[in-house]
């Protein structure tokens, strides 16, 4: 989102008529696949697994990866907020 702010696509999307809701609601989705992604990895990775989850090694890595999930969908905003106290993409780097 800093990188879109210094080439300044909000405001050219503006211009084609998006809303600000349209263009953070995009990014949302785009960045929830990502942690989706990252949930089912995880979860699906260490099914069966007896070393990892030796208790019950077919649904804690279940449990694991929904976690996983919820996790990244909740770092979602909170990247978002910090955006905006960037200007410049070498400072958020």
């Amino acid at each position: 989102m800093v990188e879109d702010k210094t080439n300044k696509m909000r405001e050219s999307l503006s211009l084609m008529s998006l809303s600000s809701f349209s263009y953070a609601l995009s990014y949302f989705i785009l960045q929830g696949c990502f942690a989706a992604i990252a949930g089912i990895v995880l979860g699906v990775g260490m099914i069966n697994d007896s070393r990892v989850f030796p208790d019950d090694p077919t649904l804690n890595p279940i449990i694991f990866g929904a976690a996983s999930l919820c996790f990244g969908l909740a770092q979602i905003p909170y990247c978002m907020a910090l955006s905006t106290l960037f200007s410049d993409t070498k400072l958020a780097n």
